[in-house]
């Protein structure tokens, strides 16, 4: 068996059906002697709904996910050039693409049988959203390996930085060095064109939209964690609880072994005591026959 076809059938499947499935594949990889294999099968992670969900849609509808990561590239590309007008055309564009993309996931969940909640619907556009700025998650979005949600906290792109786009017709506009006076120099340009100023803004606008992403997702898992911590406070009341409790059933234990111990041992005498009477009783018995045929004799 191939590692990559495994993958594709374990990934297509409903998250149910997951651990069974790859329970057999573990099983049969066993068998026939490829431990190595399944071993690797079995460090597969089984999806959740979301990720499931995206998986579908990106076995379902390539050209829909090749659409959403072709815009990623194309921000990093506007970012680095500080275009402008790109800029806002393609943020306009990405929060288009992003609802039609979390649209599209929905319906194909469906399609499968499959109802995504209102915060399942979250994590897909999260997840979209980090893989137009992370390489990494739009790599497994494409494969449609997700096992998980992803998020993405950085301002943009990763490693993207801005260099002033420079105009065919004004090649004058090319910035100059300026000394530091500490030894080092950093390019800055000479006249900041109305152009520049309009491509910050728009950078400006989209880091906002990601730092309320990120805010976003902080607040949910602060959220996440004060249930958590509820949730251990819970168990350790209750752990507590079962240790008083166990601590009084060995307590009741122990006396009942006891309990049972010596009436066991009365048990025993009252039965050798039995045993004695029974005794005593045939010899009486055996006495008295005696006695008997004696007085008829004489």
């Amino acid at each position: 068996m191939d590692f990559e076809r495994i993958a594709d059938e374990l990934y297509g499947l409903p998250p149910r059906e997951f651990v069974r499935r790859r329970g057999e594949f573990v099983k049969t990889l066993r068998g026939d002697g490829e431990r190595r294999l399944a071993q690797s099968v079995a460090q597969l992670r089984r999806p959740t709904l979301a990720a499931w969900a995206i998986n579908q849609w990106a076995h379902e509808d390539p050209d829909g996910v090749d659409d959403l990561l072709t815009l990623g590239s194309e921000l990093a590309g506007a970012q680095r050039r500080a275009s402008a007008a790109l800029m806002r055309t393609l943020s306009a564009r990405r929060a288009e693409l992003i609802t039609r993309s979390v649209a599209a996931v929905a319906k194909v969940a469906g399609v499968h049988d499959a109802t995504l909640s209102e915060a399942a619907g979250r994590e897909v556009t999260q997840t979209l959203r980090a893989a137009l700025a992370d390489d990494r998650v739009a790599d497994a979005v494409r494969r449609g390996r997700l096992t998980a949600a992803a998020e993405y906290s950085g301002f943009g792109p990763a490693a993207v930085f801005v260099v002033a786009e420079q105009s065919d017709d004004d090649p004058g506009q090319r910035a100059e060095p300026k000394s530091t006076g500490q030894g080092s120099e950093s390019e800055v340009p000479a006249t900041v064109s109305a152009e520049q100023i309009e491509a910050a803004r728009a950078a400006v606008g989209m880091a906002e939209a990601v730092a309320r992403d990120a805010d976003a997702a902080v607040e949910r898992r602060r959220n996440e964690l004060d249930a958590a911590e509820q949730r251990v406070a819970e168990l350790a009341e209750r752990a507590e609880s079962l240790r008083a409790e166990l601590a009084r059933c060995d307590d009741e234990l122990r006396f009942a072994r006891r309990l049972a111990e010596a009436t066991h041992d009365e048990h025993q005498r009252a039965s050798q005591v039995v045993r004695d009477s029974r005794d005593r009783l045939d010899e009486a018995r055996r006495v008295l026959g005696d006695l008997r045929g004696t007085t008829r004799r004489g």
